[in-house]
């Protein structure tokens, strides 16, 4: 990630994470949501229920998360225009 910031190559992660690491996306699903999706399947198949008989989920969330410090530090001019223009919420999970 250092190399892509010194070289002003913008990188876009496969899960929110890599945002916070200096990604200027990331996108996906989140592990932590992952295993505990993982955990109702376990649960179910240590209750008795047949592994075939369990449906296939979708994710229902995709976070999807913007570095605004890589934006800036990456480019002064577009990077402005793209900053005023988006709406920026940010949200912290207490569990």
């Amino acid at each position: 990630m250092a190399a892509a910031l010194q070289n002003r190559v913008l990188v876009i992660g496969p899960q929110p994470q890599h945002a916070g690491a200096g990604a200027l996306i990331g996108y996906g699903t989140s592990p932590r949501d992952n295993y505990r999706r993982s955990a109702v399947y376990v649960k179910k198949v240590l209750a008795g229920t047949k592994p075939a008989d369990l449906p296939v989920e979708q994710p229902v969330l995709l976070p999807l998360w913007v570095n605004v410090k890589t934006i800036g530090a990456a480019a002064g001019g577009p990077a402005r225009f793209l900053v005023s223009s988006m709406s920026v919420r940010r949200e912290r999970r207490t569990s």
